[in-house]
């Protein structure tokens, strides 16, 4: 029995053209980072971080006094590092949710394995991760760099400058804004994204009449709404992924199981896929 794979990808306009979501040019403002204190009743969710991070690598060298790991990455050494922002009750469902910081620090600055991002993490039941939901800070290719961040009244608030890495203007010519995060219906969101993209005001996107599997989270470098949608039937399974801002972009991947991979038989059922 042999798989057959057929991906598509397509783009629906709902605007005569696309633009890349850029911060607005705004005066920067820096906020300070306080520590957010922890009840007792808290989960450590900082350690159960770091047991993730180390099970990534065999020969990871886990510090709890530091909340960090160490990797040797055959001589490209790294040290991820986890900073707690917040603690609150997000989905208001009686546990405690989290915003933490990762911190991923290589030999050289614009090393890949130097990078920041904040991840707003939703707990279940028994000390379990029932979401994750990533904002990329900072790495060497990332659209836009974020600091000054903080939590107050229910939003995470951050500075944002584009990234000179991937701008070819003068430094002086990089935008900026300010932007706010908040976690509602459950997601989390850029608030901006919610008034200024068409997309942001649809309710209950769905790709699949009958998805088996439906997640939705927040695009690392736009903050625009992802939603990931899989399909199981007989002999057949599908993955999609929708996101945009104003306009659709949708990624989907199709998996035949079948014994007749003849030219025929794979152009009929990529007919079907698309059609």
């Amino acid at each position: 029995m042999k798989y057959i794979v057929l991906s598509a990808l397509f783009l629906f306009s709902c605007k005569e053209k696309e633009t890349r979501k850029n911060p607005e040019k705004k005066d920067s403002v820096t906020v300070v980072k306080t520590p957010v204190a922890v009840s007792q009743h808290d989960t450590d969710i900082l350690k159960i971080l770091v047991d993730e991070e180390a099970e990534t690598e065999k020969g990871a060298r886990s510090d709890y006094k530091d909340y960090s790991v160490s990797f040797s990455n055959d001589g490209d050494s790294y040290t991820v590092s986890f900073q707690k922002i917040a603690s609150d009750d997000f989905n208001n469902d009686g546990i405690t949710d989290y915003i933490v910081e990762r911190d991923s620090e290589g030999m050289l600055g614009g090393n890949a394995n130097t990078n920041s991002e904040v991840m707003y993490i939703i707990m279940g039941k028994n000390s379990t991760i029932s979401e994750k939901h990533e904002i990329l800070m900072y790495a060497p290719f990332s659209y836009n760099i974020l600091d000054g961040i903080s939590y107050e009244g229910g939003k995470l608030k951050a500075s944002a400058v584009q990234n000179y890495r991937v701008y070819s203007v003068p430094e002086d010519s990089l935008q900026s804004a300010q932007l706010s995060f908040v976690y509602k219906d459950g997601n989390v969101y850029e608030e901006s994204y919610l008034t200024g993209c068409e997309l942001g005001k649809w309710k209950n996107k769905k790709i699949f009449n009958s998805a088996s599997e439906h997640y939705r989270s927040i695009d690392r470098h736009n903050y625009t709404e992802t939603v990931n949608e899989k399909y199981h039937s007989a002999g057949f399974e599908a993955s999609a992924e929708l996101s945009g801002c104003d306009n659709m972009n949708i990624v989907f991947e199709g998996n035949y199981k079948t014994a007749d991979t003849g030219i025929k038989s794979i152009g009929e059922k990529k007919k079907k896929t698309v059609s």
